[in-house]
């Protein structure tokens, strides 16, 4: 099956995606009076803010005359299929992540949260890795894959010191 897509689309998704994980965040900042653990989720919102921007850029390059372009895809299958990774729970791009918390959640809630978006993240952006011809944009998206693993590997790492300390 050869399925291609509105890349405009798809990196609207993407952009989604990165807004709503910088707002969890964000949003888990609050929960927290502690400045280390604060600074550490400001830190990974900025990379999330970064990645954004990438996503943005990338939109912004797409030439006038292909922003429309899709191969024949009747059942919409590929936009459905990255939307519905963007939107599923939880993940970077979920609604579910954009709600406001309850403000119950511990460090370790947080982090096990992220570390389920982050690994959601990688599918989604692995969905677009395939679909995208342009190389520069492959290895755009190479690159946030790659940071998305190592925000899982930073991730786990700060709950193993969590879990150590409760």
């Amino acid at each position: 099956m050869n399925i291609r897509f509105n890349m405009v689309e798809m990196l609207e998704i993407a952009v989604r995606a990165e807004s709503n994980a910088e707002n969890y965040y964000r949003k888990s900042v609050e929960l927290f009076e502690d400045k280390t653990k604060s600074d550490f989720l400001n830190e990974m919102a900025d990379m999330e803010k970064q990645h954004k921007s990438i996503f943005s850029e990338m939109k912004e390059k797409i030439p006038a005359d292909q922003k429309d372009s899709t191969e024949f895809d009747p059942y919409m299958e590929s936009i459905m299929y990255l939307d519905a990774l963007a939107d599923s729970q939880p993940g970077e791009g979920s609604i579910a992540s954009a709600v406001p918390l309850t403000g119950k959640e511990s460090m370790v809630d947080i982090i096990r949260t992220a570390i389920a978006m982050e690994q959601k993240s990688i599918l989604f952006y692995t969905g677009i890795h395939d679909m995208v011809t342009d190389e520069n944009d492959k290895k755009n998206i190479r690159s946030v894959i790659r940071e998305e693993k190592s925000h899982i590997v930073t991730l786990a790492n700060k709950l193993r010191e969590h879990l150590a300390s409760d």
